[in-house]
């Protein structure tokens, strides 16, 4: 017995959600509609600048040239002292380091 209350408790509540659901969604897209006296209501529309042909089909040329891989700040930094750690670990900083010349950390 304990079975068939619960077999018709889940069909009431699936039968709710059903109805909460179908009544959710009909009505968002039936109360709206455009207003008549809208601007532009007789012109043409606008082109969107991204459409679906811009996104799809997008150049996928590989152009390094465009990369930009330096760090931030490095132009209007000052020149480090030496024994001082730098603010970046770079690629010059580990070179420098390497050969033992100034501003290499040594």
């Amino acid at each position: 017995m304990d079975v068939l209350w619960f077999g018709i408790a889940v069909v009431v509540v699936l039968a709710i959600l059903w109805s909460w659901r179908r009544r959710r969604t009909t009505t968002a897209a039936e109360e709206w509609t455009p207003p008549e006296d809208a601007p532009g209501s007789g012109e043409a529309p606008v082109p969107q600048v991204l459409d679906r042909d811009s996104l799809v089909n997008r150049s996928r040329v590989l152009d390094p040239s465009k990369w930009d891989n330096t760090p931030e700040g490095t132009e209007t930094e000052e020149a480090e002292e030496p024994g001082e750690l730098p603010r970046f670990f770079d690629r010059d900083y580990l070179r420098r380091q390497r050969d033992g010349e100034p501003g290499g950390g040594d």
